[in-house]
């Protein structure tokens, strides 16, 4: 048994949809940058002779890591 919608329900169906997707992606990106900052802070209290390179690396690291995460999310 379908149910057929009429095209509101469909576009209004399409557009929460949409704003949960962005809602997900922001929410994911606010874990990371947590996640990452613990790390960070664990790291930092076991190597305190850390240079700029090394966190200009781990820095672009991050970046690719969020870069992958969206492209991921855009698939599915």
């Amino acid at each position: 048994m379908s149910v057929k919608m009429s095209l509101n329900q469909q576009a209004y169906l399409n557009i929460n949809r949409r704003k949960s997707h962005v809602f997900v992606k922001f929410l994911n990106l606010i874990l990371i940058f947590f996640v990452y900052s613990r790390v960070n802070l664990i790291l930092s209290k076991w190597f305190f002779n850390w240079n700029i390179r090394t966190f200009k690396n781990k820095s672009m690291k991050l970046l690719e890591m969020i870069e992958i995460i969206f492209n991921i999310q855009d698939k599915i």
